[in-house]
């Protein structure tokens, strides 16, 4: 690694920050949607799918964002517990709504769920209490220390055995690798730094073992999907 590159990379590292980070989602809470519809959606069908039957469990959701997500994982789990947490209080709010809104005519929910702003390095679950976690996009926008502080906590909150389904934004080619890295030089809350070279490493000092792993592209924008095992 050259000295731009390590000049970048240091930059990025002093701000990434928590206090950054909810500032800048809790703004930009009504426009998020937008980024899923292009990137995210196909990711979060092949996370589905990965994941199995949901209906029954308990589920997790860490960093929920604008909710696309958490919504399907709601209409998929009608029989048990769906819970989401997010740093940012108006990205829950919002979420909030959305659920709410899209209530059935009796004003009966499909299913229990739980939405709270949480700091995901230190949530408030008991030990073992979930069945599955899904989480997406969020190692990018976190220092190294904090990646492996949130891991511990991923696996203190699932059972034993059970599975984490994570998105990471992929590393797929040197152009779209150029231009993510120096959009995450501007914009280091929003975009973050890639680190999915990092992440089997990462996930095998948290506890997990992976069982599978691929590339979904959307829009030019590639999504690396692991399904993990406790």
């Amino acid at each position: 690694m050259h000295t731009g590159s390590l000049k970048l990379e240091g930059r990025r590292s002093q701000l990434l920050s928590t206090e950054l980070t909810q500032r800048f989602y809790d703004r930009t809470a009504p426009f998020y949607s937008l980024s899923t519809l292009l990137f995210h959606t196909r990711a979060h069908e092949r996370l589905i799918e990965m994941a199995g039957p949901l209906n029954g469990r308990q589920v997790l959701e860490v960093a929920v964002g604008s909710g696309e997500l958490f919504r399907q994982l709601m209409q998929r789990n009608p029989g048990g517990l769906t819970a989401g947490v997010d740093l940012s209080p108006a990205m829950v709010g919002l979420v909030k709504k959305r659920v709410h809104g899209a209530s059935n005519g009796n004003g009966r929910w499909a299913g229990r769920f739980l939405l709270q702003a949480v700091d995901a390095r230190n949530m408030p679950f008991p030990d073992g209490m979930f069945d599955l976690l899904f989480n997406c996009y969020l190692f990018e926008l976190l220092t190294p220390s904090d990646i492996d502080r949130t891991v511990q906590e991923f696996r203190r909150v699932l059972r034993p055995g059970g599975r984490l389904l994570l998105v990471n934004i992929g590393n797929t080619g040197r152009f779209f690798n150029w231009i993510y890295g120096w959009l995450g030089y501007a914009v280091p809350s929003y975009w973050g730094r890639q680190v999915t070279p990092q992440v089997p490493a990462i996930l095998e000092r948290g506890g997990f073992r992976i069982a599978r792993s691929e590339v979904v592209t959307q829009t030019l924008y590639p999504s690396l999907v692991t399904l993990a095992e406790r």
